[in-house]
Order: C-alpha cells, then sequence, then structure tokens
C-alpha cells in the first residue's frame, strides 16, 4: 500500500507543479496582453500599422528593386556575350561564303577569259586566213592582169626583123619585171 501512497503522491506533485504552470503562464499571458493594451492605449493603433505595413512594402520593393536590377545586369552581360559569340560565328559564316563566291567567280572569270582567248586565237587564224586569201586573189588578178597587158603590148608577127627582135627583147625585159613583181607580191603576201 504504500507504494499506493506514493504514487498518489507523485501523481499530486506532478499535478500541483502543472497547475502551477499552467496557472503561471495564464497569469504571464495576462499580464502582457494587459500591458500592451495599456502601451498601445496611446498611441493610434491604425496609423501604427499603416506605417508598418509602408515600411515593410517599401522595403520589399526595395529588395525586389535591388534583386531585379542584380539580375538584369547579370542577364545583359550573358546576352552580351551571347550576341558577340553569334556575331563572330555570323563574320566567320559570312567570310567563309565570301571566300567561296570569290573563288567561285574567280574560276568563272578564268573560264570566261579561257574562252575569250580562245574565241581571239581562231578569229585572228581566220582573219590570217581571210588576208591571205585576199591577197592572193589579188595576186591571182594582177598576173591576169599583166598578162592582158603583156598581150596587148606584143606587137603583130608581121614587123621588121630588127623590129622583131627589139621587141622580143622589150617583150622579155617586160615579162621578166612581172615576174619579179610577183615574185614581191607573193612574199609580201606570205609576210
Amino acid at each position: 500500500m504504500q507504494n499506493r501512497t506514493e504514487k498518489t503522491e507523485k501523481q499530486t506533485r506532478i499535478s500541483q507543479k502543472f497547475k502551477k504552470l499552467i496557472i503561471g503562464s495564464v497569469t504571464l499571458s495576462g499580464g502582457l496582453l494587459i500591458a500592451t493594451t495599456f502601451s498601445f492605449a496611446d498611441t493610434n493603433l491604425p496609423a501604427a500599422m499603416t506605417a508598418w505595413t509602408s515600411q515593410q512594402t517599401k522595403q520589399a520593393n526595395d529588395y525586389i528593386i535591388g534583386m531585379t536590377e542584380a539580375e538584369s545586369t547579370k542577364q545583359k552581360a550573358r546576352l552580351i556575350t551571347e550576341v558577340q559569340e553569334k556575331a563572330k560565328e555570323s563574320a566567320d559564316e559570312i567570310q567563309k561564303y565570301a571566300s567561296q563566291k570569290s573563288l567561285e567567280s574567280q574560276e568563272e572569270l578564268q573560264k570566261y577569259g579561257d574562252q575569250l582567248i580562245q574565241q581571239i586565237d581562231s578569229k585572228n587564224e581566220k582573219d590570217v586566213q581571210e588576208a591571205k586569201a585576199k591577197i592572193d586573189k589579188i595576186i591571182q588578178n594582177a598576173q591576169e592582169q599583166v598578162k592582158e597587158q603583156i598581150n596587148e603590148q606584143v606587137p603583130t608577127v608581121n614587123s621588121k626583123n630588127n623590129d622583131d627582135s627589139n621587141e622580143t627583147s622589150n617583150s622579155k625585159n617586160d615579162d621578166s619585171q612581172n615576174k619579179n613583181s610577183q615574185e614581191q607580191s607573193s612574199e609580201e603576201g606570205q609576210q
């Protein structure tokens, strides 16, 4: 039984301590409530709340603006870096494209130049051939005219012997002169 009584005594002690603790906390809370009521009784509570709210809003706003500016600066720096990298890549691509197009146009110009040179060479060759043909024609015409003039100048056979020998020698001289002029003409044609 003694055990029982010890248990009940312990329980009563704990419950008494607990009661004292509860009574103390209620008293303390009530005292604080009364103290705050008296302390706020002489101040304008709605104005104080508005001021506190304004202050908290301003601090939050300043914090948000500061963070936004910091993030904005950070993102601007990142954007500038990205733009510079993209611009460099674009410049490299443009340079490659320009070099490629330049080489292609140089090759096309080279081919076109070669074609023009071939056309000029073939045209010059044709011109030379045409000039040779014209010169040959001129020589043939000159030879024909010389032959006609010789035939016209050759006297008839019924002249005197002296005249025949003189005329024969004259015609021989004319023939040799004609041959010399023909040789000169053909040499000029070959040149």
